[in-house]
């Protein structure tokens, strides 16, 4: 997944937008950054791999390849 071999926080704004219900605002209270800072490296992620995380489709398909990547162990040095 090319988030792996991103900066590592996509991955941890992806998994926090994702835990906050997808709020912009409780995901940036919960990373202490501000919402505009969210908003950025939500768009990042959509440059990244082409799926939109604010739409329900592409949020679906990215928490589903999130929990697999988890689960297969994989790591950007793979």
């Amino acid at each position: 997944m090319p988030l792996l071999r991103s900066r590592g926080t996509l991955t941890d704004t992806l998994t926090a937008y994702f835990e906050a219900g997808t709020s912009i605002e409780a995901t940036a209270r919960a990373l202490f950054v501000h919402a505009n800072t969210v908003r950025y490296r939500l768009r990042q992620v959509t440059d990244l791999v082409g799926l939109d995380p604010t739409q329900p489709r592409d949020a679906f398909t990215l928490q589903i390849a999130l929990v697999l990547g988890r689960q297969s162990g994989r790591s950007a040095t793979d």
